[in-house]
């Protein structure tokens, strides 16, 4: 786990370098495969602040069609939220406790499967069936 945060603030460091030189991304300056890199750097990133920081322009470039996905943008958005103390709005983020799939505090969670519907992902209850499909859950009688 220690090796992970060095690399993890090692990538977040040349990154933030790369920012700082082109401003955000595009798919025309690194690719698709730059744009989900970025993207998995700031997602691991242990600075709140960037994380924050970045969600404008992963809105951006999800709006705009240039290399970032929906559910990037809501993992990204639910991460930074539940860091800062705050509920969720897309619900994936979620915990295994006992056996079972968890999820952090949900804002307004009646209507949770329209906005991740705007995100173009599948409505939270079929996200939790994938969820405990992975970990292995078994349905309960």
């Amino acid at each position: 786990m220690n090796q992970l945060k060095i690399i993890d603030e090692a990538n977040t460091t040349k990154l933030k370098a790369i920012i700082k030189e082109h401003s955000w991304l595009t798919k025309e300056l690194v690719g698709d495969e730059g744009v989900s890199a970025a993207f998995l750097i700031i997602q691991h990133s242990s600075d709140i602040e960037f994380k924050a920081k970045m969600l404008p322009y992963l809105e951006t470039s999800y709006l705009n069609n240039e290399g970032i996905t929906g559910q990037q943008l809501a993992l990204l958005t639910d991460r930074v939220l539940i860091a800062q103390g705050n509920k969720q709005l897309y619900g994936t983020q979620a915990d295994l406790i006992e056996g079972q799939i968890v999820f952090s505090p949900i804002e307004d969670k009646a209507n949770v499967d329209k906005r991740r519907a705007k995100m173009k992902m599948p409505p939270l209850d079929f996200y939790k069936k994938l969820m405990e499909e992975m970990y292995g859950i078994k349905e309960s009688p």
